[in-house]
Order: C-alpha cells, then structure tokens, then sequence
C-alpha cells in the first residue's frame, strides 16, 4: 500500500498536539508495512522530526505549480491523506484530476471552523457567528474526500449533526496520551512545587492562556506568595518573553526538549483556555504525568467530563485563583486528583483500537471496487469535487500561470 501524506507543516511531536497526532498517523501507517512519502510545502522547521530515521521518504513540494502533478503521477499512491483543509484547498483537485482512483483522505487535527467560532464567542456573542468562512471552506472540503479524520468524539457528532456529513464518512482517531510517566509511588506532595504551562506560542489559543496567566498571576501571588507559574512552549516571541517577572514568580521558559519536564516536577497543571478546538494534547500530557490540573470548562472537551477530571474545572477567573490556590495548597485534594488521573488515563489509553480500525477501513477500501462503490453512496461528494465548484482549483491555475509570467 503506497501513502502519501501531504502535510501543513513538518511534523513536530515535541512542539504541539498536532505533531503528536501526525506522528501517530504516520507510524501507524508505518506499522502496517504502508510505504509512505511525507511531502510538504512549508519551509524547513527546527524541531521537525526526522521522518528518515523511521523510513518515511521526504519531499519538499511547490504551492501554486503543476511540478506537483508529474511527482504525484510518479509516485502513483493508493492513498493520499491531507493534512487539514487548507492543505485539501490546494492539492485536493490536482489527485483528484491525476490520480482519481486514490482514496482521499482529511485529517481536520480539530475543526478550525468551530476553533473560530469559540474565539468570536470568547470576544463578543454579537459576531459569534458559527457558519464562519472557516467553517465553510472546513466543511467543503471534508464533503470533497472520502474519508475525514477527526479526533474527538464531540466534533464527530458535530459533523454528522449540523454539516450533513454523514458518519460512514467520519473515522475516529482519536488523539491519545502518551505512555503513562510517573508511577504512583513516585513523585510525593512534597516534592514538587510551582505550577506549569505548555503551549506552542504560534497558537493563538496559547498565547491568549499565557496572557490571561500573566494577568491574573499576581493575585494568586498575593494570597500564596512562594507559588511560580512556569510557561513553556515552542517558538516563543520576544512580546512572551518579555512577560518574565521575577518579582511576581511568573517565568518564560520557552522551547523544552523533553514536554515531560514541563510536568515532572511541579505540583500543579493549568489551562484556563478561553477558546480552542479538538482535543488538548497539553492535558493529555498532565493526565499521564498523573498531574492534577485546574482547567476551563471549554479545555476538557472531547477528553472527558468534569466528573471525571482530575483536579477542577472552572467557569470563571475568581474560580481559577481559588482553585489554584486550595489544590496546591491541600496535600488530600490533590491526592485524590492524582489517583482519578491514572484512572482517566487507563480509559483514555483504551481508545488506541480506534486508530488501528482507520488502518483496516483504508485497506478494504483500497480492494477491488470498493473504493468506487463507496463514492457512489455519497452525491455531495461528487457535486463538490464538480468542476462548477472548484474556484480553488482555478485561482491556483491562475497564480501558477502568473507565476511562469513573471519569470
């Protein structure tokens, strides 16, 4: 079976949820004897992972330039996987036209379409507007493959419910935690200390997070004085690092090789996050650090319910410093949040049987006729990828002629 995944950016699994989740697409794929090709059009990244050193070939590829159709007719895949819809936007209509017989395949990482609409919501409810431009353009090109990817169960549902996209369409492949960290033994109250954060500060979601914590940081402060609060993450920018302030215990730390240290040692895991979509790989991380957590309500979604969360799930600031404040503070709540951690992550572990069902759905597509049979099941399928409505098609073609014009 021959992949080719057409990536957004190079994945970087120590960097975001994104690349963690790439990176368990991409080794399942691996583990299944699929010969796989990772091509990109994004420029060369710091932190990528060398795809090499896992047998998966690399290829640098040219938006707007029909160079791409020759390497696609070439490598001839049995699957291509798109990494989000901006990605399907571009190079969706040129497998379509060259490899027709390819199964298709969109891998959302979270819905960007409902991400913009929480960040409306966040802002102002008179411009929350859920059928957004995102949205749209999201949706349009989830009904153009033949199978999406989605990681959490919420949006599964949100898709099939509201876009009209029916659920043999949708394959859950859920984000997972990674192996579980600390064993219960280790690690005692008292040998930790300090809250933690981490977030890639390209995300708009993070740095939102990393500016309401500076802000209200200095109540929580004010109250229990030797707490620190720690920030982590990819590419931070000099405005984040320019938050450090000694005085009031709130440190940058930026770029971390191992995430786990954000986690190890400190006492505490916070996410106030105020918009956001998909599943937070950050909370993921805590729970298989067996790290009690104070969190939004809006953080928790996709991963479990405010039952089961380990440590506290808050409405409001007023909440958050309080909850902060008695969960570092009291030895048996967080004992007791610590113990429903590892059973989350015994429940959440459990979920890997999702993914190796995508890879067993893929290759009986891939038998005989299936493929064909499948697609004739679905008509907005086959009226989306009509030539009346590919505008994107044709505003590519038209900056790839430019292009050659200008040269």
């Amino acid at each position: 079976m021959k992949c080719l995944v057409i990536g957004c950016v190079w994945p970087e699994p120590n960097s975001s949820a994104a690349g963690e989740n790439m990176m368990a697409l991409l080794t399942g794929a691996c583990n299944r004897n699929w010969k796989v090709t990772f091509a990109c059009a994004a420029a060369p990244s710091t932190h990528a992972f060398d795809l090499n050193s896992i047998g998966i070939e690399q290829c640098s590829i040219k938006l707007n330039c029909s160079t791409f159709d020759g390497f696609l007719c070439e490598l001839s895949p049995d699957i291509v996987i798109f990494d989000r819809f901006m990605t399907e936007e571009q190079f969706g209509w040129r497998v379509s036209k060259h490899q027709p017989q390819a199964l298709r395949i969109l891998n959302t990482e979270d819905l960007h379409g409902l991400r913009r609409f929480t960040q409306l919501k966040s802002k102002s409810t008179l411009y929350a507007e859920l059928h957004n431009d995102i949205m749209l353009r999201e949706v349009a090109a989830v009904l153009r493959c033949d199978k999406t990817l989605v990681i959490s169960k919420d949006e599964l549902e949100w898709l099939n419910a509201h876009a009209g996209v029916r659920k043999e369409q949708l394959v859950y492949f859920p984000l997972l935690p990674p192996s579980a960290i600390i064993d219960s033994s280790d690690l005692s109250y008292e040998s930790t200390q300090h809250v933690s954060f981490i977030g890639n500060f390209k995300h708009e979601p993070n740095w939102q997070t990393v500016l309401k914590l500076r802000h209200l940081w200095p109540k929580i402060r004010s109250i229990a004085k030797d707490i620190e609060c720690h920030i982590y993450g990819a590419y931070p920018p000099k405005k984040a690092t320019d938050l450090s302030n000694e005085k009031i215990g709130f440190y940058i730390k930026g770029w971390v090789d191992n995430a786990n240290d954000a986690f190890t040692s400190y006492r505490l895991s916070v996410a106030p996050l105020t918009f956001g979509a998909g599943v937070k790989g950050k909370l993921l991380r805590a729970i298989a650090n067996a790290k009690p957590s104070v969190v939004s309500e809006i953080a928790i979604q996709g991963i479990a319910t405010k039952q089961q969360w380990p440590g506290s799930v808050v409405e409001n600031d007023e909440q958050f410093i309080e909850q902060v404040i008695s969960l570092y503070q009291n030895k048996r709540q967080w004992s007791e949040a610590r113990y429903k951690a590892h059973k989350l992550y015994q429940i959440l572990y459990s979920q890997k049987r999702y993914q190796q069902t995508f890879f067993e759905v893929c290759e009986n597509l891939c038998v005989d006729s299936q493929l064909q049979a499948f697609r004739n099941q679905h008509l907005l399928t086959k009226v989306l990828n009509h030539q009346t409505l590919k505008s994107h098609q044709y505003m590519s073609q038209w900056i790839s002629e430019k292009n050659k014009n200008t040269h």
